[in-house]
Protein backbone atom coordinates (compact mmCIF):
# COMPACT_ATOMS: atom_id res chain seq x y z
CA UNK A 1 0.00 0.00 0.00
CA UNK A 2 3.25 2.27 1.09
CA UNK A 3 4.56 1.62 -2.69
CA UNK A 4 1.31 2.86 -4.46
CA UNK A 5 1.20 5.75 -2.32
CA UNK A 6 5.11 6.57 -3.77
CA UNK A 7 4.32 5.68 -7.07
CA UNK A 8 1.15 7.78 -7.42
CA UNK A 9 3.08 10.66 -5.60
CA UNK A 10 6.26 10.13 -7.90
CA UNK A 11 3.48 10.38 -11.01
CA UNK A 12 1.75 13.46 -9.45
CA UNK A 13 5.01 15.03 -8.97
CA UNK A 14 5.73 13.89 -13.00
CA UNK A 15 2.94 15.36 -14.38
CA UNK A 16 3.07 18.87 -12.62
CA UNK A 17 6.76 18.81 -13.70
CA UNK A 18 5.92 18.11 -17.19
CA UNK A 19 3.08 20.89 -16.90
CA UNK A 20 5.27 23.59 -15.51
CA UNK A 21 8.28 22.93 -18.34
CA UNK A 22 5.18 23.00 -21.16
CA UNK A 23 3.76 25.96 -19.73
CA UNK A 24 7.40 27.90 -19.37
CA UNK A 25 8.33 26.76 -23.26
CA UNK A 26 4.76 28.04 -24.42
CA UNK A 27 5.21 31.66 -23.04
CA UNK A 28 8.95 31.67 -24.22
CA UNK A 29 7.84 29.94 -27.61
CA UNK A 30 4.31 33.14 -27.54
CA UNK A 31 7.60 36.21 -26.56
CA UNK A 32 9.51 34.79 -29.43
CA UNK A 33 6.83 35.35 -32.05
CA UNK A 34 5.18 37.92 -31.12
CA UNK A 35 8.73 39.59 -30.67
CA UNK A 36 9.47 39.64 -34.45
CA UNK A 37 7.86 42.54 -36.16
CA UNK A 38 5.14 42.31 -38.35
CA UNK A 39 4.01 44.08 -41.26
CA UNK A 40 0.90 44.93 -43.43
CA UNK A 41 0.65 45.79 -47.18
CA UNK A 42 -2.71 45.98 -49.11
CA UNK A 43 -3.58 44.28 -52.26
CA UNK A 44 -6.29 44.49 -54.39
CA UNK A 45 -5.32 40.63 -55.80
CA UNK A 46 -3.03 38.14 -53.91
CA UNK A 47 -3.31 35.89 -56.86
CA UNK A 48 -2.88 32.50 -54.70
CA UNK A 49 -1.33 33.95 -51.91
CA UNK A 50 -1.75 32.19 -48.81
CA UNK A 51 -1.76 31.99 -44.98
CA UNK A 52 2.15 30.92 -44.82
CA UNK A 53 3.38 31.43 -47.84
CA UNK A 54 7.20 32.40 -47.60
CA UNK A 55 8.22 35.84 -47.55
CA UNK A 56 11.81 36.96 -49.70
CA UNK A 57 13.46 40.21 -49.28
CA UNK A 58 16.05 40.47 -52.15
CA UNK A 59 15.40 36.89 -53.03
CA UNK A 60 16.15 35.53 -49.65
CA UNK A 61 13.01 34.14 -47.39
CA UNK A 62 13.03 35.79 -43.66
CA UNK A 63 9.76 34.92 -42.97
CA UNK A 64 5.92 33.79 -43.25
CA UNK A 65 2.22 35.23 -44.35
CA UNK A 66 0.63 35.05 -40.78
CA UNK A 67 -2.87 36.51 -42.26
CA UNK A 68 -4.90 37.74 -44.86
CA UNK A 69 -8.27 39.68 -44.09
CA UNK A 70 -10.58 41.35 -46.95
CA UNK A 71 -11.55 44.51 -46.10
CA UNK A 72 -13.78 46.37 -48.83
CA UNK A 73 -12.00 46.43 -51.59
CA UNK A 74 -8.84 45.47 -50.68
CA UNK A 75 -6.74 42.58 -49.57
CA UNK A 76 -4.58 43.50 -45.64
CA UNK A 77 -1.57 41.03 -46.33
CA UNK A 78 0.11 40.74 -42.88
CA UNK A 79 3.82 39.12 -42.57
CA UNK A 80 6.11 37.95 -40.13
CA UNK A 81 10.03 38.55 -39.91
CA UNK A 82 11.07 35.23 -38.60
CA UNK A 83 14.95 36.82 -39.04
CA UNK A 84 16.97 38.38 -35.93
CA UNK A 85 18.17 41.41 -37.17
CA UNK A 86 16.04 41.93 -40.56
CA UNK A 87 14.32 45.09 -41.15
CA UNK A 88 11.82 46.03 -44.42
CA UNK A 89 13.42 49.28 -45.87
CA UNK A 90 10.90 52.31 -45.92
CA UNK A 91 9.32 52.66 -49.24
CA UNK A 92 10.27 49.09 -50.35
CA UNK A 93 8.15 47.55 -52.85
CA UNK A 94 6.06 44.21 -52.49
CA UNK A 95 4.99 42.09 -55.41
CA UNK A 96 3.28 38.27 -55.65
CA UNK A 97 5.58 36.11 -57.36
CA UNK A 98 5.69 32.34 -58.44
CA UNK A 99 7.92 30.49 -56.42
CA UNK A 100 8.01 26.93 -58.02
CA UNK A 101 6.84 24.69 -60.31
CA UNK A 102 3.37 23.63 -58.78
CA UNK A 103 2.56 27.27 -58.89
CA UNK A 104 3.01 28.16 -55.16
CA UNK A 105 3.43 32.30 -54.29
CA UNK A 106 5.54 33.85 -52.34
CA UNK A 107 5.79 37.71 -51.27
CA UNK A 108 9.07 39.33 -53.04
CA UNK A 109 10.06 42.85 -51.62
CA UNK A 110 12.47 44.60 -53.24
CA UNK A 111 14.05 47.78 -51.31
CA UNK A 112 14.17 50.97 -53.49
CA UNK A 113 17.51 52.71 -54.43
CA UNK A 114 16.71 55.70 -52.54
CA UNK A 115 19.33 57.45 -49.81
CA UNK A 116 16.57 59.38 -48.23
CA UNK A 117 12.94 58.35 -47.46
CA UNK A 118 10.33 60.34 -48.06
CA UNK A 119 7.47 58.17 -46.58
CA UNK A 120 8.34 55.83 -43.39
CA UNK A 121 7.15 52.11 -42.42
CA UNK A 122 5.23 52.21 -45.92
CA UNK A 123 5.53 49.27 -48.07
CA UNK A 124 4.47 49.79 -51.74
CA UNK A 125 2.32 46.89 -53.58
CA UNK A 126 2.75 46.11 -57.01
CA UNK A 127 -0.24 44.25 -58.09
CA UNK A 128 -0.07 40.99 -60.15
CA UNK A 129 -0.10 40.93 -63.55
CA UNK A 130 -2.73 37.88 -64.19
CA UNK A 131 -2.43 35.22 -67.67
CA UNK A 132 -6.29 36.61 -68.72
CA UNK A 133 -4.98 40.05 -68.77
CA UNK A 134 -2.77 39.06 -71.13
CA UNK A 135 -4.52 37.59 -72.99
CA UNK A 136 -7.69 39.80 -73.03
CA UNK A 137 -5.04 42.88 -73.80
CA UNK A 138 -3.65 40.13 -77.09
CA UNK A 139 -7.12 39.71 -78.07
CA UNK A 140 -7.99 43.10 -78.32
CA UNK A 141 -4.75 44.06 -80.54
CA UNK A 142 -6.21 41.23 -82.25
CA UNK A 143 -9.59 42.08 -83.01
CA UNK A 144 -8.54 45.62 -83.94
CA UNK A 145 -6.33 44.18 -86.52
CA UNK A 146 -8.88 42.06 -88.01
CA UNK A 147 -10.83 44.95 -87.76
CA UNK A 148 -8.68 46.77 -89.92
CA UNK A 149 -8.22 44.19 -92.47
CA UNK A 150 -11.63 44.22 -92.94
CA UNK A 151 -11.71 48.18 -93.76
CA UNK A 152 -8.81 47.38 -96.53
CA UNK A 153 -10.56 44.34 -97.89
CA UNK A 154 -13.44 46.78 -97.77
CA UNK A 155 -11.64 49.74 -99.72
CA UNK A 156 -10.00 46.97 -102.04
CA UNK A 157 -13.23 45.35 -103.14
CA UNK A 158 -14.50 44.64 -106.61
CA UNK A 159 -16.14 47.83 -107.29
CA UNK A 160 -13.23 49.99 -105.78
CA UNK A 161 -10.87 48.31 -108.13
CA UNK A 162 -13.33 48.86 -111.07
CA UNK A 163 -12.91 52.23 -110.04
CA UNK A 164 -9.44 52.23 -109.78
CA UNK A 165 -8.94 50.71 -113.15
CA UNK A 166 -11.45 53.52 -114.70
CA UNK A 167 -9.33 56.23 -113.51
CA UNK A 168 -5.91 54.62 -115.00
CA UNK A 169 -7.38 54.17 -118.15
CA UNK A 170 -9.27 57.86 -117.99
CA UNK A 171 -5.97 59.21 -116.74
CA UNK A 172 -3.71 57.16 -119.81
CA UNK A 173 -6.20 58.36 -121.89
CA UNK A 174 -5.79 61.61 -120.91
CA UNK A 175 -1.83 61.01 -120.95
CA UNK A 176 -2.26 59.68 -124.98
CA UNK A 177 -4.49 63.50 -125.67
CA UNK A 178 -1.32 65.61 -124.31
CA UNK A 179 1.44 63.67 -125.66
CA UNK A 180 -0.47 64.18 -129.40
CA UNK A 181 -1.54 67.79 -128.87
CA UNK A 182 2.45 68.43 -127.42
CA UNK A 183 3.54 66.16 -131.29
CA UNK A 184 0.91 68.54 -132.84
CA UNK A 185 2.44 71.77 -131.41
CA UNK A 186 5.88 70.74 -131.74
CA UNK A 187 5.00 69.77 -135.27
CA UNK A 188 3.81 73.05 -136.42
CA UNK A 189 6.35 74.97 -134.31
CA UNK A 190 9.22 72.91 -136.53
CA UNK A 191 7.06 74.13 -140.02
CA UNK A 192 6.92 77.80 -139.19
CA UNK A 193 10.51 77.81 -138.20
CA UNK A 194 11.09 76.15 -141.68
CA UNK A 195 8.36 78.77 -143.46
CA UNK A 196 10.36 81.11 -141.77
CA UNK A 197 13.64 80.12 -142.71
CA UNK A 198 12.26 80.01 -146.72
CA UNK A 199 10.90 83.58 -146.09
CA UNK A 200 14.41 84.61 -144.83
CA UNK A 201 16.38 82.95 -147.80
CA UNK A 202 13.84 84.72 -150.11
CA UNK A 203 14.19 88.10 -148.70
CA UNK A 204 18.11 87.80 -148.89
CA UNK A 205 18.20 86.82 -152.25
CA UNK A 206 16.04 89.87 -153.05
CA UNK A 207 18.09 91.95 -151.35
Amino acid sequence: MRKLMLLLLEITIGILLFSLLLFVGINKFKEHIYTQPTYTVTFKDVDGLSVGSPVRLMGKQVGNIIKLELYESEIYVTFRIAEKNIVIPDESIASIQFTGLAGSRSLEIMPQKRKFSINKNIIYAQEPVRINSILQVQTTIFENVLEFCRGMLAFLSKNSIDSTKKNLKNTSEYMQETNQSLDETFKNIKNSSSDLSKNTKEIQQFM
